[in-house]
């Protein structure tokens, strides 16, 4: 009996040592395996004596290997410093010191206590003038003694100094030759050149773009700074052309950019103000003298206009060696956009330098060169930039500067067609040119030539404006050379309306061509012709909107009628009846003027066709009823017993009409014509009474009354309800 239950306790003890194994291994599936270091802290501690302590490191910024769990506090706090910092207005390191600003402040004080002690020495008489001058030497040579003792230590302060120094030696060789007279002109122009290539050559040795900008400004400043009454325009052509060439130069291969436009503002300001000067006073300065000022306009054109692009184009084939210096604090001092921009300042320089240089070139030369000498240039000027153009646009980067050449080329070649061409010549080259752009555009899917399209065509407009509005007509009705050319200008609006996929710009070229067209027909034609090819120009428009399915032009086609219809009402009601070529009531119907009228009464009836709307086409079927009405009228009235006819027209037309609305079964017809009938009757005896003999009275009451039987008596008979309406 014992061993017996020692077996049975010994399977179940071996049973539960299998459960537990397989739960085991359950649990451990499920929880994750811990690290090396979790395992170190759940070892039980060892009796063994502890190490000595290690000295304490500071924490790492960051904690990879260490398991921390957040709360949602811990969460939210970074993202809310991160918020902080992006928004915050961040200064540089080095100009949040107190050392960058008191410097700054300091050498200013300096250099007016400089020219303040020139001055109180003179009005003392402390000191005669040479030795004044050995003290501002001894400054600014002092200066720039320290300035390069200092300048491994403490750069910022040693730029500082040095800059006074340099400024120093400006104001010293100003004050020896302007206020004491001590060294003739040119001596002191070459203590200047020399301050100027010690500023640049220290600039470059130190890598430092201020001391080329102090350099610059001295430099340019130079020539007013030592001015002695004496125009000597070469001379200073040739000086402003080699300090041009040395900024730009520097830029190049330094790629500092605000050096660049120094250059560029003082060199443009010097130049331009001399170009200005010497067509002002033309006859006191010699060729020469203007030859050497265009020399210097060609000299900053290939300055500032093409070394940039060449420089851009270097940088994408070398860009380490050629690559820009970054704005580190420009960004967070204005914006981000902002520097991007500045990245691209040679976008501004490739397009003013050649209008400038055009612009100074003419301006200066006058009536020594015509016009056709400067169209040619220009002609020039624009294959030279389509070139450019062509040449740059496989570089990847630099799409924006080939696109403004081809502008550029484009804006040249209109100059040079104003220049060669005049008058109705013009007209006709500019508008086939503003078409032929649009259409590259399309065809190439060129945005910029379709801008370009755009803007010529407006100075064309407005040209064409004033050409129908303000001028007269020349020679021949619409067969002249003057008319044909415009007709030329307004097909081209058409043409671009048909190219274009913009249904904006498809209607502004419909409506302001239909409207130039009926411009020029009412300059070139007048009386019957000019209502008739405006009745047709109408219709052609309304059908052309009906095609196209364009309720704006739709409207404008409505505006058009409305027009002719004013029109129309003057010519029904006789006001102008000495214009008409015949006298009416001699040939009724049979005339001129009633088949003009007839002509629009046509096309009011073939456009109600067109109608989708019912309200349109019910007001142009009523308009048409009013005008054959007022024709009947216009014409008949003017005879022996007119009124009778008229009344009796009246009465058969609307019979007619009344029998064709039972016929058709249309409401609008039988309305219409009952209407009309009822005007006839109360014309019999508001107007027929009064003007018409007896008879006339006896026979117009008779017929119209067995009319209204008859018509009374077959109303049902007529009446097809069946058809559909």
């Amino acid at each position: 009996m014992d061993k017996h239950e020692n077996d049975d306790n010994e399977i179940r003890i071996k049973k539960l040592e299998t459960e537990v194994a397989s739960l085991k291994e359950l649990v451990n599936s499920l929880i994750p395996v811990k690290s090396t270091n979790e395992l170190k802290i759940q070892q039980p501690p060892i009796s063994t004596p502890p190490p000595p302590p290690k000295p304490v490191k500071p924490a790492p910024s960051y904690k990879e290997e260490q398991p921390v769990i957040f709360t949602s506090d811990k969460i939210n706090k970074p993202t809310e410093t991160v918020k902080t910092e992006k928004s915050s207005f961040n200064l540089p390191a080095h100009m949040k010191t107190s050392e960058y600003w008191l410097n700054k402040i300091g050498i200013g004080l300096v250099l007016f206590a400089v020219v303040f002690l020139f001055k109180y020495s003179i009005d003392q008489g402390w000191l005669v003038p040479p030795v004044r001058i050995g003290f501002g030497l001894a400054l600014g040579l002092a200066l720039n003694i320290i300035s390069f003792r200092m300048y491994k230590q403490r750069r910022h302060f040693s730029l500082v100094l040095s800059g006074g120094g340099i400024a120093t030696f400006y104001i010293t060789g100003f004050a020896a030759y302007q206020f004491f007279s001590l060294v003739p002109h040119l001596t002191a122009m070459l203590f200047m050149i020399l301050v100027t290539l010690f500023a640049i050559s220290i600039s470059l040795k130190q890598n430092e773009q201020i001391l080329s900008l102090i350099g610059a400004i001295g430099g340019l400043a130079t020539p007013f700074l030592l001015y002695s009454g004496t125009d000597n325009i070469p001379g200073l052509m040739m000086y402003t052309c080699v300090l041009i060439v040395g900024t730009v130069m520097i830029y190049f291969f330094k790629s500092w950019r605000a050096l660049f436009w120094i250059g560029f503002i003082g060199g443009w300001l010097i130049i331009g103000a001399a170009s200005s000067k010497v067509a002002e006073y033309n006859e006191t300065f010699t060729s020469y003298d203007r030859w050497s000022v265009q020399f210097a306009l060609i000299i900053c054109w290939i300055s500032f206009g093409l070394i940039p692009v060449l420089r851009e184009a270097f940088a994408q084939i070398n860009p380490e060696k050629y690559r820009y210096i970054k704005f580190k604090y420009l960004r967070s001092l204005v914006s981000e956009q902002f520097e991007q921009s500045v990245k691209n300042h040679a976008y501004l320089s490739t397009i003013f330098s050649p209008i400038l240089v055009l612009n100074f070139s003419m301006n200066m030369w006058g009536k020594s060169a015509n016009q056709e000498f400067w169209g040619w240039i220009c002609m020039g000027l624009a294959m030279l930039y389509w070139v450019i153009s062509y040449n740059i646009h496989r570089l990847e980067k630099l799409q924006i500067l080939s696109h403004i050449h081809s502008l550029l080329g484009l804006l040249f070649l209109t100059i040079s067609f104003t220049l060669l061409l005049d008058g109705n010549t013009l007209l006709f080259t500019l508008s086939a040119e503003a078409l032929l752009l649009y259409y590259l555009s399309v065809k190439n899917s060129i945005k910029r030539f379709s801008t370009s399209s755009f803007i010529l065509y407006a100075i064309i407009a407005m040209w064409l404006f004033t050409r129908i509005m303000f001028e007269n007509q020349s020679g021949t009705e619409i067969w002249n050379l003057k008319a044909l050319t415009d007709l030329w200008v307004i097909s081209t609006g058409f043409a671009i309306a048909y190219l274009t996929s913009d249904i904006n710009i498809r209607r502004i070229f419909i409506i302001a061509s239909f409207a130039f067209l009926a411009g020029l027909f009412f300059r070139e034609l007048e009386g019957n012709l000019l209502f008739f090819i405006l009745t047709i120009e109408a219709a052609v428009m309304m059908l052309l909107a009906a095609r196209l399915k364009d309720n704006i032009i739709v409207t404008f086609g409505h505006i058009f009628y409305a027009i002719l219809g004013l029109w129309l009402i003057d010519r029904l009601l006789l006001t102008k009846i000495t214009t008409f070529p015949i006298v009416l009531h001699n040939r009724p119907f049979l005339n001129l003027t009633t088949l003009t009228d007839c002509a629009y009464l046509i096309s009011i009836l073939f456009i109600s066709k067109q109608m989708i709307k019912k309200e349109e086409k019910t007001s142009y079927l009523l308009w048409s009823h009013i005008i054959i009405l007022a024709i009947f009228l216009r014409e008949l009235q003017g005879f022996e017993n007119g009124q009778g006819y008229v009344s009796i027209a009246w009465g058969v037309y609307a019979s007619l009409l009344l029998i064709f609305g039972l016929r058709l079964n249309k409401d609008e017809l039988r309305k219409i014509s009952i209407a009309t009938l009822l005007l006839v009757v109360g014309k019999l005896f508001l107007i027929d009474l009064a003007n018409l003999e007896t008879i006339w009275r006896i026979l117009l009451f008779f017929a119209f009354g067995g009319l209204f039987l008859f018509l009374s008596y077959y109303f049902k008979a007529l009446w097809n309800k069946n058809k559909p309406k």
